[in-house]
């Protein structure tokens, strides 16, 4: 039977990077909540929040790699990574947009 990655190297990485995906995932999600805090009137409170939710989205991604290797998946592993790139593209962008103007 014809596997996506062979057994020692899809478990090695796969415990590499879901484990910890896992555990960052957790702390994006308190920091998040953390930030969400902080006044809105403060021209950086959303440029803070927006680098949150970017951190948040990349230590789901790790964690979606992580679960795609471990099950042997392809998809999973090609669907995070679509999903990684489309929204660091995203909060780029508005990353961008936020330090031309952070009044708006």
């Amino acid at each position: 039977m014809d596997t996506f990655a062979n057994t020692m190297g899809q478990l090695a990485w796969g415990e590499l990077s879901w484990l910890p995906g896992v555990v960052l995932v957790a702390l994006g999600a308190l920091l998040f909540a953390a930030a969400l805090a902080w006044p809105a009137a403060s021209p950086s409170a959303s440029i803070r929040l927006v680098l949150r939710i970017r951190r948040l989205i990349w230590a789901l991604v790790l964690a979606l790699l992580g679960a795609g290797l471990v099950l042997q998946q392809p998809v999973l592993v090609v669907a995070a990574l679509v999903f990684g790139f489309e929204e660091t593209l995203e909060t780029g962008i508005v990353l961008y947009a936020l330090r031309r103007d952070p009044a708006a």
